[in-house]
């Protein structure tokens, strides 16, 4: 039966990716969830969470709607904290002096702290949306998903290795 389930899942991530792997405007290649993929994934992602903490109609909505507004936060932050390390990358490959690898490594912590300051802002707004016990099964939910796409990844890239 896990069986099964993994490879549906695996199914269903497969399909997401099929063709979505972008690159972004220097050649590098981005997350191969970015594009049409990432807002299927993210989809799926907020059902099955509407279904794990069994939220009513109007709780649903509200979580969403708060969902959606971190997962755009988040996106912008990363999309900022990948330039940097462009930056950085660029930087270092120029042979820049310390102080110049110093400003851009500020940035760097800079932008991670902010990424932070989103995420703990999101986990306290949701207090106004679930119960204490609610919050907490989302954070667990949060890390079994992302834990289980992981280890689907991993074993998709080991099947594909076998001969």
């Amino acid at each position: 039966m896990k069986r099964l389930c993994t490879f549906c899942v695996s199914l269903f991530i497969l399909v997401l990716m099929e063709g979505h792997c972008v690159y972004s405007q220097d050649g590098r290649p981005s997350s191969p969830f970015g594009g049409p993929g990432a807002a299927k994934f993210e989809q799926f992602k907020k059902m099955r969470i509407i279904e794990a903490l069994h939220l009513d109609d109007e709780t649903a909505i509200r979580f969403v709607t708060k969902y959606n507004k971190f997962i755009e936060e988040m996106r912008q932050a990363g999309k900022k904290r990948n330039e940097i390390i462009a930056r950085l990358d660029d930087a270092l490959k120029n042979n820049a002096n310390e102080e110049t690898l110093e400003k851009i490594i500020k940035e760097f912590v800079l932008c991670d702290d902010q990424a932070g300051d989103i995420r703990n802002k999101f986990y306290t707004d949701l207090k106004d949306v679930f119960t204490t016990k609610q919050l907490a099964q989302f954070i667990v939910f949060e890390k079994n998903f992302n834990q289980n796409i992981r280890e689907i990844m991993h074993e998709m890239t080991q099947e594909r290795r076998e001969p």
